[in-house]
């Protein structure tokens, strides 16, 4: 409560200071889902986050989730820009994703490195498993490579059976 009270009387900065606080520590930058999301599960943040984007005038969107937390969610380019102007992240990585998501780039530079590992292999057709056993990486990895570049139509895929075929 006192919190919440003292709250009411930050200025924008000091305010950008503490959303930013909450997303290094609590929060997410997906670049591939273009939102920044913030987790807490005390009823209480979640409130006190939804103000204090009320009043840098940032539209959101609440949602509860299995594991009992609250999860604010920050879409659309014109949020992201109004909340990039009030922040500074301390997160050199998420600062990162959050300047590229806005500026239109969300290929990952480590999908692009993987594409040139992969390229011959993806001349001749491949899947999944195959560039995880020549190539000595987890197939999760190589899945979300390979599904980052299919969305940006750098790859192209076919599903043959019950797997997708990747291909150039």
């Amino acid at each position: 409560n006192t919190l919440f009270k003292k709250i009411k009387y930050l200025n924008k900065k000091e305010i950008g200071l503490l959303i930013s606080g909450l997303i290094d520590s609590e929060g997410n930058v997906d670049k591939s889902n273009k939102h920044v999301k913030i987790t807490n599960k005390d009823e209480k943040v979640q409130k006190i986050i939804g103000g204090i984007l009320d009043k840098l005038n940032i539209d959101y969107k609440v949602e509860f989730d299995k594991r009992d937390q609250y999860r604010i969610i920050i879409r659309g380019n014109n949020n992201l820009k109004k909340l990039y102007k009030w922040i500074e992240l301390g997160s050199k990585r998420k600062s990162k994703l959050l300047k590229e998501m806005l500026q239109g780039n969300f290929v990952r530079k480590v999908d692009l490195e993987y594409f040139k590992r992969f390229k011959k292999d993806l001349k001749n057709k491949t899947t999944v498993l195959d560039l995880s056993r020549k190539h000595n990486l987890p197939r999760p990895t190589v899945k979300m490579v390979l599904r980052n570049l299919f969305s940006m139509k750098i790859i192209r895929r076919m599903f043959v059976g019950r797997k997708y075929i990747y291909y150039i």
